[in-house]
């Protein structure tokens, strides 16, 4: 599967494709992160004819380490995921944070925690039966809620 995704990857980048160590002559490629676009959900956004967190449940996995979307008070812009996750006017969500990992979850060793928490999600709308809650994940994929 990784060397699938890393090929989508390449062929969606002209650019980054070109780049990177050669192997028989030819680059190998590197991945590029985008440019950020500060849009999207924010504590505003969210609100938006309550639709979050009651007709669209909402999950969300984010790394214990990860200061892409994490970072400092006082910090411009601001990113917290758990005040985004206060911000959510429903009550059909559910927040885990994850022991040892940043904000490329989907590329490191807890992804298959993600995929596990994910499916259950998409299937059931509900995690091990919980539909809300906030709750710290560990490496081996236990969790505990957060009061």
């Amino acid at each position: 599967m990784v060397d699938t995704v890393w090929e989508a990857i390449m062929d969606s980048d002209m650019f980054g494709s070109n780049w990177g160590a050669e192997r028989y002559g030819v680059p190998q490629g590197v991945l590029r992160f985008r440019n950020a676009f500060w849009w999207g959900w924010n504590k505003t956004g969210v609100k938006v004819k309550n639709i979050l967190g009651d007709k669209v449940p909402v999950l969300i996995m984010y790394g214990e380490h990860d200061k892409t979307v994490n970072s400092a008070p006082g910090t411009v812009p601001f990113l917290s995921v758990p005040e985004l996750y206060k911000s959510i006017p429903g009550t059909r969500k559910l927040m885990f944070k994850v022991a040892c990992s940043g904000h490329q979850l989907q590329w490191e060793p807890a992804s298959a925690h993600l995929h596990r928490l994910s499916r259950n999600w998409l299937k059931h709308t509900a995690v091990d039966g919980h539909t809300t809650g906030s709750f710290e994940m560990d490496e081996d994929g236990d969790y505990t809620p957060v009061p």
